[in-house]
């Protein structure tokens, strides 16, 4: 696949293996917020 050095991708989306949370540049709270948003399901540890 090739991406373009203009392509935009959202981040916040990225999830680790067994669709746990990852680091996000944005902070921890503001990835939760914004998958919450948008209905994403995710495995949550308390943080």
């Amino acid at each position: 696949m090739r991406v373009s050095a203009k392509s935009h991708f959202l981040y916040h989306r990225v999830l680790g293996a067994n669709n746990s949370l990852t680091g996000y540049s944005g902070g921890i709270n503001n990835k939760i917020a914004l998958l919450e948003n948008e209905n994403i399901k995710f495995a949550q540890k308390k943080y």
